[in-house]
């Protein structure tokens, strides 16, 4: 039996993306939110859990460095941008598994350093997705509209390289290095 081709509409397209989208927020927003709420309860500091939280976002501020990657590397059989989001998809997942086994707080590093490869994965994930989005959705200018708010980009303007994304990416990286550098370096 051959599945159906969701991008061949656009209410599969739409809902296809939708469900990407959703499947690789919501582990981030759940650490970012359920997980960190259980650490103070379990009497973890708020500086372990903001170092806990802010790992998280860590691998998004480097999206500019995944692109290239994936826009060079395809699989014959999966095409050029699915191979991707199904390999990080089950990266995800396993990662995510790995987790279920730990003991909170004691085994808090690990816990974060797993969740760190897990939000690796998430934002390689959502660079692969945002390439296919561009390519399969350049025809509906309004179908770019089910991403996230902070992207704040027409879909008109979708299809630009993807060298100027990474210079945009690369922009707001260094943006958050110059915020977060007076705390970094105060002297206890």
């Amino acid at each position: 039996m051959r599945l159906p081709n969701l991008l061949a509409s656009k209410n599969g397209r739409l809902a296809a993306f939708f469900l990407l989208y959703v499947t690789e927020g919501i582990p981030l927003g759940f650490a970012a939110t359920a997980v960190a709420t259980r650490l103070r309860r379990l009497d973890v500091g708020p500086a372990e859990i903001g170092a806990f939280v802010g790992s998280f976002y860590l691998p998004w501020a480097f999206k500019w460095a995944f692109g290239p990657v994936i826009d060079v590397f395809a699989s014959d059989w999966l095409g050029r941008r699915r191979g991707w989001i199904l390999i990080t998809q089950v990266l995800m997942a396993l990662t995510l598994l790995s987790t279920v086994m730990l003991d909170l707080p004691q085994q808090l590093g690990l816990f974060t350093m797993i969740l760190l490869v897990h939000n690796t994965f998430g934002a390689m994930q959502d660079v692969a997705i945002d390439a296919l989005a561009c390519s399969t959705l350049q025809e509906d200018p309004c179908a770019n509209g089910l991403r996230a708010p902070s992207w704040r980009r027409p879909a008109a303007r979708c299809a630009r390289s993807r060298l100027t994304r990474s210079v945009h990416s690369l922009e707001a990286t260094v943006r958050l290095a110059v915020c977060c550098s007076p705390c970094c370096l105060q002297v206890p």
